[in-house]
């Protein structure tokens, strides 16, 4: 795609821009990426990622197929290079480098081991957590490797789950992370799904921890009707976050929604904000 915004008082340099191709096969797939974003380019009704960057990105992987094995589908061998430079500078900002071994099971699950090497380079001070005015990160170029483990259980059982681990570098520090779910699914018309995430993080100027809860539940009522909630508590922030969305679709590919968002303080005891959003979507054919 090629998009341009015009900016009163902000000539020029108002371009996003973005290529890709790729070849898709049973057991190779290589993927090219361009990307570029110029400092002038506002989109006021959307919203972009990261501004003033030109990205390049690379990713192949190998899947061999174990044909006449009845347990694993087949392996998992990738790499990737992910490079963000500024548009005006040219000067490289982040570079992201990662190699994958796995496997892929008849049933669905999998299980990848991946270690990667960052590059970083901070304009302005990093506060972590986000806002937190005593742990800060200082400017500079950080160089950092890591390793993650994710392993995913049968996803066509009635109670699957997922775990992963993420341990190595963070910056001038560390980090270790667990994230796992569990899903149950008793009935056709019936999906629980329970998360939790725990980051500990330690840089030379303190150290905390994040724990993370979340809880989703699905109840279709009919092909055409579903109920969708989403609960989550953020013991960082101290705020419970609720999602309540009910979906009818009245005609194909057309809906009715209801949503009801709501943000909560448990600390102070307190409502930060709520909304309520009703949406109709109808597809005309001609």
């Amino acid at each position: 795609y090629l998009l341009a915004s015009n900016t009163p008082g902000k000539p020029g340099n108002n371009q996003a821009r973005r290529f890709e191709t790729g070849w898709r096969g049973d057991e190779l797939v290589a993927v090219g990426q361009y990307n570029s974003v110029q400092p002038n380019f506002r989109p006021d009704v959307g919203f972009i990622r990261r501004s003033n960057v030109t990205q390049y990105r690379g990713d192949i992987t190998w899947k061999p197929l174990l044909r006449n094995n009845d347990t694993i589908r087949n392996l998992d061998f990738g790499t990737s290079l992910d490079y963000n430079g500024g548009t005006g500078s040219g000067k490289i900002e982040t570079r992201e480098q990662n190699f994958t071994a796995g496997v892929q099971f008849e049933n669905n699950g999998m299980f990848h081991f991946t270690t990667y090497r960052n590059f970083d380079r901070l304009a302005a001070p990093l506060r972590v957590p986000s806002g937190n005015p005593h742990i800060a990160i200082a400017p500079g170029d950080y160089r950092f490797r890591g390793y993650t483990a994710n392993l995913v259980t049968n996803t066509g059982a009635k109670i699957n789950g997922t775990a992963g681990m993420n341990w190595g570098g963070f910056y001038n520090g560390n980090r270790r992370s667990f994230a796992g779910g569990v899903n149950v699914r008793p009935n056709y018309h019936l999906t629980v799904n329970l998360t939790y995430e725990r980051n500990k993080v330690t840089v030379p100027n303190g150290s905390f921890t994040t724990n993370l809860v979340g809880t989703r539940l699905l109840y279709a009522f009919t092909a055409r009707s579903y109920i969708n909630a989403f609960i989550q508590y953020n013991a960082d922030t101290h705020q419970i976050s609720s999602n309540i969305r009910f979906d009818l679709i009245h005609h194909p590919l057309s809906d009715l929604y209801i949503v009801y968002n709501q943000t909560r303080d448990t600390q102070l005891g307190q409502l930060k904000e709520h909304a309520f959003i009703v949406k109709l979507t109808n597809l005309f054919n001609f």
